[in-house]
């Protein structure tokens, strides 16, 4: 396992958590991490996905960091809009978050928000009309590989994988999940970020391995009652995946955790 792999992962996660709150990730959110890419949802706990656990309001979801399921919102006569309220049939949502029955609130070209309230197109704000339409657009599938693509691969922790889809894929499966993005790069190194620690309070690293002889856990330092990772690397070993490893620091030195993983995977040619 290359140390250069290791600073990397580390660097990434330095300007990740450093970054103002307009990064976007599919993995952490929230206050210190930022909002989920587009169409996920920030659960309560800070972790994107698009489950009712992430998506429910009523289950704490973060609208400031993602999208929630608008079908929780509560009806208002008074104030509306997103992860506050829809307003009742027959009134509008301005575009301040207001609801009312007026040309201001329900007219489009003033910016009413038809998805919290009717609009209507012609401004007379007398009857409130809604209209919705839906199109489909089918993706064409192509099978012209694209060039110039020096690596193709994906980012993963346990505990987001878990949360998201209830189970943590083994190691060819990970492969296979590879095999069909790289197929459509050609010439790219098949390629894994593997996050080992995990993030807890802001300052916990919890280690997805058993703490090493001559380690001590400490108030910062966690490790897991089992080896998460190594058979999944030893998968990726066998199939030339280039890796990555990644930490969430915490309150905890980078030296002293790029130490501990390096005497647990280190043993690794990916």
């Amino acid at each position: 396992m290359k140390f250069l792999n290791f600073i990397a992962g580390a660097i990434a996660l330095i300007s990740t958590v450093s970054a103002a709150p307009n990064t976007y990730s599919k993995d952490r959110c929230g206050d210190g991490y930022g909002k989920c890419d587009p169409g996920f949802c920030c659960s309560e706990y800070g972790w994107c996905g698009k489950s009712d656990d992430h998506c429910s309001l009523k289950k704490g979801c973060q609208s400031e960091y993602g999208i929630c399921d608008q079908a929780d919102l509560p009806l208002s006569k008074d104030r509306c809009g997103e992860g506050v309220a829809k307003c009742y049939p027959g009134y509008c949502c301005s575009k301040y978050g207001w609801c009312g029955q007026s040309n201001d609130h329900c007219s489009i070209s003033n910016g009413c928000q038809s998805e919290f309230g009717d609009c209507n197109g012609s401004g007379n704000g007398s009857k409130p009309i809604t209209k919705t339409s839906t199109t489909s657009v089918k993706p064409v599938p192509t099978s012209k590989p694209v060039d110039n693509v020096e690596w193709s691969g994906f980012r993963f922790s346990q505990g987001g994988v878990k949360d998201n889809y209830g189970t943590i894929p083994d190691g060819d499966r990970w492969v296979g999940f590879l095999n069909k993005m790289t197929k459509h790069f050609q010439g790219s190194k098949p390629t894994v970020i593997v996050i080992v620690s995990e993030n807890d309070d802001d300052v916990i690293c919890r280690f997805g391995f058993p703490k090493p002889s001559g380690v001590s856990k400490t108030k910062y330092l966690e490790f897991s009652s089992k080896d998460r990772f190594e058979d999944i690397l030893s998968v990726f070993d066998k199939n030339g995946v280039n890796v990555w490893l990644q930490v969430e620091p915490g309150d905890n030195d980078l030296v002293t955790l790029a130490k501990i993983v390096f005497n647990q995977y280190g043993h690794h040619s990916c």
